[in-house]
């Protein structure tokens, strides 16, 4: 399923928990924060979320603030695939404030028994769980 909200697109995985929203904008911005807060607010709600960013290359001041605020919703928000030219967006604000990074993983005998390999990019994403 894929979502368009004015400039920011994004595609939900379903049948996963935590879910996985794959975030299809280059920017978290001015023009795209407040959708972006009112969709992934929702999602949170319904329980926990891994924003896949790899197509995200910026995040001004707006977006970061979305992520920081959504951070201490209960619900559990992380955050996987994000570009370097991000995490140096990322480094404009303290580590303990934005939701964490999940580190990319290969499929091996090491990973837990409720993963698998993600189709585009080869790292490790959930298959348990709810419908989003």
């Amino acid at each position: 399923m894929v979502k368009t909200n004015l400039a920011f697109t994004s595609q939900i995985e379903k049948g996963t928990t935590p879910t996985v929203w794959t975030v299809r904008h280059e920017c978290l911005d001015v023009a795209v924060a407040p959708g972006f807060e009112g969709e992934l607010r929702n999602r949170l709600d319904a329980g926990p979320v891994v924003l896949d960013l790899a197509a995200v290359r910026f995040a001004d001041s707006c977006g970061l603030a979305v992520l920081v605020r959504l951070n201490l919703q209960p619900g559990g928000l992380s955050c996987l695939n994000v570009h370097p030219s991000l995490a140096r967006c990322f480094s404009r604000v303290p580590a303990d404030k934005l939701p964490p990074v999940i580190e990319q993983m290969r499929l091996d005998h090491h990973a837990p028994p409720n993963v698998r390999l993600h189709p585009n990019h080869n790292l490790v994403e959930s298959t348990s769980g709810a419908d989003s």
